[in-house]
């Protein structure tokens, strides 16, 4: 399955250089939301004008942005199969945590689909 990293604040100083050195490594997309605020500017990233690998969203704080960005999310959730910015898959991917952390974490959310998700990634990997 195709992955894409979901990035906030990818304009400021420290989320423009995660992005043009995941870009430089990776083949994955990247989906930047920022609301260019004090610290962020797209100046920092004109080097991928036009990389369709870069997609940005301005993130102008409005409850219709809210809401699309819910159904943004949704989308990429329901047609990749994977949760958007999931730390615990992050971490167990990593070794940062293991199987029986993530058991934890997923029987305390068993009744949502968050906990169900966890314990498909205990199945997938045993």
């Amino acid at each position: 399955m195709d992955m894409s990293i979901l990035v906030t604040g990818g304009a400021g100083f420290i989320g423009s250089n995660f992005i043009l050195d995941w870009l430089d490594k990776s083949d994955e997309p990247i989906i930047n939301l920022d609301s260019l605020t004090y610290a962020g500017n797209l100046e920092n990233l004109t080097s991928l004008n036009g990389d369709q690998h870069h997609i940005f969203i301005k993130d102008t704080g409005t409850h219709e942005s809210l809401l699309d960005a819910a159904h943004f999310v949704e989308t990429i959730e329901t047609r990749q199969g994977y949760k958007v910015a999931c730390l615990e898959e992050i971490a167990f991917h990593n070794g940062w945590l293991t199987a029986d952390q993530i058991a934890v974490t997923a029987s305390a959310l068993r009744k949502n689909g968050y906990g169900e998700y966890l314990f498909s990634l205990l199945k997938e990997h045993q």
